[in-house]
């Protein structure tokens, strides 16, 4: 039993990788609806609604930005739990 639980662990975290991505983020012209006229929005490569990252437990998240805005930015994300760590995620000085 003590192999099988080590080989499995070993097997787990083998099965981890770096996943990256490269993100240009810049205003785009989108148009959010039928009756609602074109408008500027904030995407990212070009593109709006933005990219889903997908990464499973083990993996590393690589993210290389630019900012493309004429103004500074920041970035938070959905779905990732920040134990401790909370000052990572979102607006400085805002939890």
């Amino acid at each position: 039993m003590r192999f099988s639980l080590g080989l499995l662990c070993s097997l787990a975290v083998a099965q981890a990788k770096d996943v990256i991505e490269n993100w240009d983020i810049g205003f785009v012209t989108t148009n959010r609806g039928l009756d609602q006229p074109a408008r500027k929005s904030i995407g990212v490569n070009g593109q709006f609604p933005l990219p889903v990252v997908e990464a499973v437990l083990g993996d590393t998240l690589i993210l290389n930005v630019r900012n493309s805005l004429d103004v500074p930015t920041s970035l938070h994300a959905h779905g990732i739990h920040q134990f401790g760590t909370n000052y990572y995620d979102g607006v400085h000085m805002v939890t």
